[in-house]
């Protein structure tokens, strides 16, 4: 049972309006909870089915409950079977949304905004196998290198370089990886296929040796819904009435701040249930910072472009929101870091949100691959320099400008 679930009273009944709209779910009638709810509950933090209750004397059934989710997914699904081609999608989005969205290719990573130059910077290097190893693996170089000595030379760091980030796993665990990818391109293996069986390990290699292991960490989020109020507004078209909602998109993976367990009681006791625009239980007080989507091969580009635009401009739209709720409507979302992955190639996008436009830059090669050990262990080296942003650039922006303010109000 919700523990944050009353019992509603009848003579005290008030008709949920105005700042309510914010919250997921309808705007039938709402009984108003004794004790009175935190000032921010009309922020978009809460459980939609925690929430939007049905006027009755009695808890909603799991039966209604699941009925509910239901028509939620048989909705989603009519609209898949409508939908059009991923390329013509993005196109109807940026032409008729009323936050543009935009895709672009950066230059010169010293014309980047300052916030991601550093970051930048690294995924590039990494991207040209610069220093993806400790000179303590020199020993290596006859089974990763390319046999080009001035630039195997290039791969490996000095002595506690590497290490800021994370330790490397062995050859032998990346082999088994390597193998598992081989198969898989050979087959022609589902997307599912190369999430649980190389997706999967390498995500948890790169985290297990990451200096950072307690402050984040890693989700399959392929379950996780975008809450509808999140998804980016489109302009009537073609004499249309009322406007209507780009379609939902999820993602695959995600690196996330890994908060402590006594900010979740707090947060919960003051009925602040998640810090997401969505609501998956693995990310419910740990923020997403790194967003992750695959595809089983290259030729699925527009469509996992497409589910990546949509994603981080949900979540664009709700930390605006909530920052506006808290009195900082000025405060700078740092740009937000995103992975591709399509087949065995990686690829570092950013999303750079401002008040009117989400802009996802790319740029370079990819910075990894499982076709190669080497790709393997720039794979590594990137995930471990993502995780390195996650918890000393975007954790303490995300506490001092969210949870910080959500505490004290």
């Amino acid at each position: 049972m919700d523990p944050n679930a009353v019992t509603p009273r009848k003579q005290r009944r008030r008709n949920v309006k105005g700042e309510s709209a914010v919250i997921e779910g309808h705007d039938d009638d709402e009984e108003e909870p004794t004790p009175r709810p935190h000032p921010l509950s009309a922020l978009p933090l809460m459980s939609p089915t925690s929430i939007h209750r049905p006027l009755s004397t009695s808890s909603p059934s799991r039966t209604s409950t699941s009925s509910h989710s239901a028509n939620i997914e048989s909705t989603e699904s009519r609209k898949r079977k409508r939908s059009t081609s991923p390329s013509k999608q993005r196109l109807e989005l940026n032409q008729y949304a009323e936050y543009a969205l935009q895709q672009r290719a950066w230059g010169r990573v010293d014309e980047l905004p300052e916030e991601m130059r550093a970051l930048a910077a690294s995924m590039q290097l990494i991207s040209k196998g610069r220093r993806v190893l400790s000179s303590e693996h020199a020993h290596w170089e006859q089974q990763v290198g390319s046999g080009i000595a001035e630039e195997d030379q290039l791969i490996f760091a000095k002595q506690g370089l590497r290490e800021e980030t994370g330790d490397v796993p062995d050859l032998s665990s990346v082999r088994r990886v390597l193998r598992r990818a081989e198969r898989n391109a050979q087959c022609n293996c589902s997307e599912a296929a190369w999430n649980s069986g190389v997706h999967d390990f390498l995500l948890d290699m790169a985290h297990r040796g990451s200096r950072y292991t307690d402050g984040v960490l890693w989700e399959n989020i392929t379950t996780a819904r975008i809450y509808p109020s999140n998804l980016l507004g489109t302009r009537p078209v073609c004499g249309g009435s009322s406007p209507e909602r780009a379609e939902s998109k999820r993602v695959d993976f995600c690196i996330a701040l890994n908060m402590s367990t006594s900010l979740g009681k707090e947060l919960t006791s003051k009925g602040i249930l998640q810090l997401n625009h969505t609501d998956y239980g693995g990310t419910r007080y740990n923020p997403i910072a790194v967003s992750i989507e695959t595809k089983a091969g290259a030729e699925a580009g527009a469509d996992a472009t497409l589910q990546l635009t949509t994603w981080v401009a949900a979540q664009d739209a709700f930390l605006r929101r909530v920052l506006e709720k808290l009195g900082r409507p000025n405060v700078t979302i740092p740009p937000l870091p995103l992975v591709m992955i399509q087949g065995h190639q990686w690829n570092f996008y950013y999303a750079q949100m401002k008040t009117d436009a989400t802009t996802l830059w790319y740029g370079g090669d990819a910075f990894g691959n499982t076709s190669t050990l080497l790709g393997i262990y720039r794979i590594i080296a990137g995930l471990q320099r993502l995780m390195q942003w996650a918890e000393t650039v975007y954790k303490p922006w995300f506490i001092e400008n969210i949870v910080g303010p959500l505490l004290d109000s």
